[in-house]
C-alpha cells in the first residue's frame, strides 16, 4: 500500500466518522507444483456507509467463461499465441475520486480498478468489445485481450505482439506474466496442438474432502426421476435444482448432495475438451425444457456445440409457467435464440467470420409455430417468445432443424436420465469421461465403504460386474 501511495496519514476532521476494518488472511495454493502464497488485506467494514450518502455506484463487469471458451476456439481454429497474466494488488492501481477515509465500500473498488484499465487499455490501443465488456479488441494488431478482475488471457499471431503488451504493461502495473497458458481463475488449462482441456480437480478435492462422507459411490449425478444442481455440464441440472432448496434443505436434498459428491469423485479427472472441427462453421443449440415440476415452472436447458464442440451450456427454470409442453418448448426456444445471437455476434467481432446458427429442437409442435407463423388461441398468449425465433428463421440468420429425442443434447440438462443414458451423453457430446464400476470400487476399497440395497434409490453402488 506504501509503494502505491494509497493511503495518506492525516488527523480526522471533526465531521468525518472513519470506517473501520479488518485483516484478512488467505493461504493461496502455488500453480501446480508452485509454493503456497500467503496474502494479506486490510478489508473496511463498508456496511457502515449508506448507498447514494456514502457512495453511489459499484457495478464493475467481468468476463464470463463462455466468452473465454469463444476465444479459445477462435485461437485454437487460428493458431494464436496465448500468455496469461495476473495484476498484483490490483484494486491498489486505481484512483478514487471520492475523499474516503480508510476504504471505501465493498464492491466500489471493483468499479475504479475497471474504470482505471479500460482507459490505460484505451491508451494501449484496445477497446471494449460490444458484446462483453470485460473482453478488449485491437484493431490495429488484431489481439484480444480478456480480463476477470486481476486475471488475464492476451491472444495474438505475432509473439512480438504480446511481447509489446508485457513490456508497456509491467512498465505501469506491477505484473505476474506466464508466457503459456496453464491456469487461469481457478480453471486447469492443457494446451495441445488439437485444442485446449480445461479440468478444476482441485476444486473437486477441496469439495470432496470438506463435504463428502465417503459412502455413495455413484455413475450418475442423480437417480432417476429425482432433481438436483452443478457446476460442469454434465451435473448442471442438478446443482441448479438443490441450489432452489440451500436456504431450507430437507432430509432428501442432504442425501442427493452426497450422491452428486460421490459422481464428482468418480469423474475427478474429467476435462472439458475444446478441440473444434475447423471444416465446422455452424454454432448448433439445442433447446430442451420439461413440462411442470416444482410449482409448474418447467425446467429449460440449451447447449451450444461451436465448430463440433460444447461451448456453453445453461440449465435454469422458466419465470413463468406454461400451459403446455408447446408452451414450454417455445418459451426455451426463444431463450436459446437469443443466446445464439449473441455468441454469433461476439465471434464475429472476434474472428471476423459469420457462424450460421441451427436451433435444434424435438418438439413438432412447436417446430410448426415458429416455421409456419401458425397462432391459435392455445399460443396467442406467448408471442414474445414466438417472435425472436421466428424473425431469426425468417430472415434467413438461423435454420430449424428437427431431432429425435435421443438426439437431444440438451436433455441432460432439464432432467435425471439415469446411469445408461446419462453416460452416453457426457462422453461423446460433452467430452466427459467417467471411471467405471471397477474403477470406482478399487479406488475407494480402503475406505471400507457400506454397500446399499439394490432397491434403493441409488441406481450404481460399488457393486463389481
Amino acid at each position: 500500500m506504501s509503494k502505491h501511495s494509497v493511503f495518506e496519514i492525516l488527523p480526522i476532521p471533526n465531521n468525518v466518522k472513519p470506517i473501520g476494518g479488518d485483516w484478512v488472511f488467505v493461504r493461496k495454493p502455488g500453480i501446480g507444483t508452485g509454493p503456497t502464497r500467503f496474502k494479506a488485506r486490510y478489508i473496511a467494514r463498508g456496511n457502515s456507509q449508506l448507498s447514494g450518502l456514502n457512495f453511489h455506484e459499484t457495478f464493475a463487469p467481468t468476463a464470463t467463461f463462455t466468452s473465454l471458451r469463444i476465444l479459445l476456439t477462435v485461437a485454437s481454429r487460428s493458431n494464436l499465441i496465448a500468455a496469461t497474466f495476473d495484476f498484483t494488488a490490483a484494486y491498489l492501481n486505481a484512483y478514487i475520486n471520492k475523499e474516503v477515509w480508510i476504504r471505501p465500500p465493498d464492491g466500489l473498488a471493483g468499479r475504479c480498478w475497471w474504470n482505471h484499465l479500460k482507459a490505460s487499455l484505451a491508451t494501449r490501443g484496445f477497446r471494449p468489445s460490444n458484446y462483453n465488456s470485460s473482453v478488449y479488441i485491437s484493431n490495429v494488431t488484431g489481439m484480444v485481450v480478456w480480463l476477470h478482475v486481476d486475471n488475464g488471457i492476451v491472444f495474438a499471431q505475432r509473439q512480438r505482439d504480446i511481447d509489446n503488451l508485457k513490456c508497456s504493461l509491467c512498465a505501469k502495473f506491477d505484473i505476474k506474466w506466464h508466457d503459456r497458458m496453464n491456469y487461469i481463475v481457478g480453471i486447469n488449462v492443457n494446451q495441445a496442438d488439437d485444442g485446449f482441456h480445461l479440468s478444476q480437480p482441485l476444486l473437486i478435492q477441496f469439495i470432496i474432502s470438506e463435504y463428502w462422507d465417503g459412502q455413495h459411490v455413484a455413475n450418475a449425478p442423480f437417480p432417476p426421476k429425482h432433481n438436483l444442481v452443478g457446476t460442469r455440464p454434465d451435473i448442471a441440472f442438478g446443482v441448479n435444482l438443490l441450489a432452489r432448496h440451500s436456504k431450507y434443505p430437507g432430509k432428501d436434498h442432504w442425501f442427493f448432495l452426497q450422491h452428486l459428491l460421490g459422481y464428482l469423485d468418480g469423474s475427478i479427472t474429467q476435462k472439458l475438451s475444446l478441440i473444434p472441427n475447423r471444416d465446422d462453421l455452424n454454432l448448433k443449440i439445442y433447446s430442451d425444457a420439461s413440462w411442470g415440476g416444482e410449482f409448474s415452472r418447467s425446467a429449460h436447458g440449451h447447449l451450444t456445440q461451436l465448430s463440433g464442440f460444447t461451448g456453453s451450456w445453461c440449465s435454469k427454470r422458466l419465470v413463468t409457467v406454461a400451459s403446455s409442453s408447446c408452451h414450454a418448448e417455445l418459451m426455451a426456444l426463444g431463450i436459446a435464440a437469443r443466446h445464439s445471437q449473441w455468441m454469433q455476434n461476439s465471434l464475429q467481432e472476434i474472428s471476423g467470420k459469420t457462424m450460421v446458427i441451427n436451433l435444434k429442437c424435438n418438439n413438432a409442435s412447436c417446430m410448426r409455430i415458429v416455421s409456419n407463423c401458425i397462432s391459435n388461441k392455445r399460443t396467442c398468449h406467448s408471442d414474445r417468445e414466438f417472435f425472436i425465433t421466428n424473425q431469426l428463421f425468417h430472415n434467413g440468420l438461423a435454420t430449424l432443424v428437427w431431432v429425435f429425442s435421443e438426439e437431444m443434447l440438451a436433455n441432460v440438462l432439464t432432467k435425471a436420465l439415469g446411469p445408461q443414458l446419462h453416460s452416453t451423453f457426457a462422453k461423446q457430446p460433452l467430452n466427459v469421461e467417467i471411471r467405471s464400476r471397477t474403477d470406482l470400487t478399487e479406488s475407494f476399497s480402503e475406505k471400507k465403504l457400506s454397500l446399499f440395497n439394490p432397491c434403493d434409490k441409488i441406481t450404481v453402488i460399488l457393486s463389481r460386474e
